[in-house]
């Protein structure tokens, strides 16, 4: 499965920084199920900065999250 979400502020911030686009959120998720009672998975995700970071910190983000599930 996936996801995006682009983030925003609602109103603009009391500073002199008066732009309101935080950034964006990409997300996948995959899981196997090996057997009736184990299950992988792995989710990925990265956020993107928006016009709102200055150029020092618009790097982009990266998680990547292994699981093993085991049910008996």
């Amino acid at each position: 499965t996936g996801l995006w979400a682009h983030i925003w502020l609602a109103e603009r911030p009391q500073s002199t920084n008066t732009k309101k686009n935080l950034g964006d959120s990409i997300e996948f998720t995959v899981t196997w199920d090996y057997t009736e009672d184990v299950q992988f998975g792995l989710l990925s995700g990265w956020f993107i900065p928006g016009s709102y970071f200055d150029d020092q910190r618009d790097a982009i983000a990266t998680n990547v999250v292994g699981t093993v599930s085991l049910s008996f």
